[in-house]
């Protein structure tokens, strides 16, 4: 049977990994065998060959997300004989790795001045910090010198003079890091390091002045019609949102199925940042009739004609703050409901109308012949860790909450102020917080305590288990959901 491998010697490491052997591992995926070795590196491109120093096996495998090696690989008498990876090696890195379940970021995106070493970074597909509590990067390898042609996307050949104009305008992430060989006296170690920290410097200062010229241009772009072409639509988002940026894609595609000419900004991969230069640039050739923003005004590009609408979904700074805002004639704000609006209209705006969450008619309701089973699915984050059980102010709050909903009442404003004010706690956390939990989790627990099954995957949600019916923790597939009459299923994400 098939199993990833630790070699002692690098020839050993090498005849195995060039055979290119696929296993199944034991979520049942098909992926390469890795064969790690301890040795010296190499320009070899293989994917499922990488070097793993054996002093310090544990820290590297603590700190990714590759595959465990099973066997050690040793040369003996002219044959590779092999034993079991010690289970006490395993149990130390599995006990780290599910501690921390996604390890702490001591990865980072980074240039390489050993090309050598970029290579062997780049195939682990580390995962770096992209100021998102729950969304990350794939770590980005930057390498000067040589190479062999290779398929690593994260591998990107960038000569040191090279790196100013490449970054002025590129979506790619600037390197936080610096890898320099040991090896290198100590002061050419410093020089390099003034060197990278003089470039970004620069980009920063040349992207500043850019972004102002491109800003004024972009103020002169009037909308206008051309012949029978259709209307365009820029629609501006961000991978690092977990909702606003699904609203967005469901948006472009509606505007598509209406005729309209859509440009969809987002980043391509998980290597990309956000870049303002490279956005009005794109903007601006682009030359829109009207944007589409979720959950922000941003309008201080736009000519005056250029039709802004804005959903707003959430409680974003620009409304909690409560201060006038620079709204334009042509700016229309969409509110998902009366709560926004009051916001809205404390922030200046006047056109505010009524947008609901919605869904995708083609997706949820394409195929009316299909059989229907009688399962709910919910699909939202548990607001249980913004619960302290032990806080007498939170007991209060929680337990006057949960008597208006079984009691079948109204969370109107006055409710929810009285609540507050009886707990001793801010009206914004009772609402936010408090009821959602109480809305959200609790209405959970009443499908655990229907006929059928729970099963709660991506959701922390422990007190269900306490309900009748079977309730299953769990982060992933749940088959005997499918099997029961009326099964919640909580699944990470955010429905708010």
């Amino acid at each position: 049977m098939l199993a990833d491998i630790f070699f002692l010697d690098i020839q050993d490491a090498y005849a195995e990994a060039a055979k290119q052997q696929w296993l199944r591992d034991a979520n049942g995926v098909e992926r390469l065998q890795y064969c790690y070795y301890d040795g010296l590196l190499t320009d070899i491109v293989l994917p499922n060959f990488i070097q793993v120093p054996a002093d310090k096996f544990v820290e590297f495998f603590s700190h990714n997300h590759l595959p465990i090696p099973q066997l050690i690989g040793i040369s003996q008498d002219g044959a590779v004989k092999f034993n079991d990876m010690p289970a006490d090696v395993i149990e130390e890195v599995s006990q780290y790795r599910s501690q921390y379940r996604v390890p702490d970021y001591v990865h980072f995106d980074t240039y390489f001045i050993d090309p050598l070493q970029a290579l062997n970074a780049a195939k682990q597909r580390n995962r770096v910090a992209c100021d998102h509590p729950t969304i990350d990067g794939l770590q980005v390898c930057y390498y000067r010198g040589e190479l062999p042609s290779h398929g690593f996307e994260n591998l990107i050949h960038l000569e040191l003079p090279d790196l100013q104009d490449f970054f002025i305008r590129s979506r790619m992430r600037f390197p936080e890091n610096l890898e320099i060989p040991e090896e290198l006296d100590e002061d050419v170690k410093a020089e390099l390091k003034q060197d990278i920290a003089a470039v970004r410097s620069a980009v920063e200062r040349q992207r500043r002045i850019l972004l102002q010229q491109l800003l004024n241009k972009a103020k002169t772009l009037k909308p206008r019609l051309v012949g029978n072409k259709p209307p365009r639509i820029f629609i501006p988002t961000s991978r690092l949102t977990t909702v606003m940026q699904y609203s967005s894609r469901g948006v472009a595609k509606a505007f598509a199925d209406l005729g309209w000419d859509v440009l969809l900004y987002v980043q391509d991969n998980e290597m990309e940042g956000s870049n303002m230069v490279d956005m009005l640039e794109k903007y601006i050739s682009f030359d829109p009739h009207a944007c589409f923003y979720v959950n922000s005004l941003n309008n201080s590009f736009m000519h005056d004609d250029i039709v802004n609408l804005v959903w707003w979904q959430d409680l974003m700074p620009q409304l909690k703050n409560r201060q006038p805002l620079k709204w334009r004639d042509r700016d229309f704000n969409l509110s998902i409901s009366p709560l926004f609006d009051r916001y809205l209209e404390q922030c200046g705006a006047s056109k505010v109308e009524r947008l609901h969450f919605v869904i995708d008619d083609e997706i949820f309701h394409g195929d009316h012949q299909t059989a229907r089973a009688d399962n709910i699915v919910f699909v939202g984050s548990s607001y249980l860790p913004v619960i302290d059980p032990e806080n007498s102010q939170h007991k209060l709050a929680l337990a006057s909450l949960l008597a208006v909903m079984e009691q079948g009442g109204r969370f109107d404003e006055a409710t929810v102020t009285q609540i507050a004010a009886a707990s001793s706690l801010s009206y914004e956390f009772v609402f936010w917080k408090l009821l959602h939990y109480v809305i959200r989790d609790h209405a959970v627990k009443w499908l655990c305590a229907a006929q059928g099954c729970a099963s709660v995957a991506g959701g922390r949600m422990p007190e269900a288990t306490a309900a009748q019916g079977r309730a299953s923790v769990a982060g992933g597939r749940m088959p005997e959901a499918t099997a029961a009459q009326g099964c919640a299923s909580v699944a990470g994400g955010r429905m708010p």
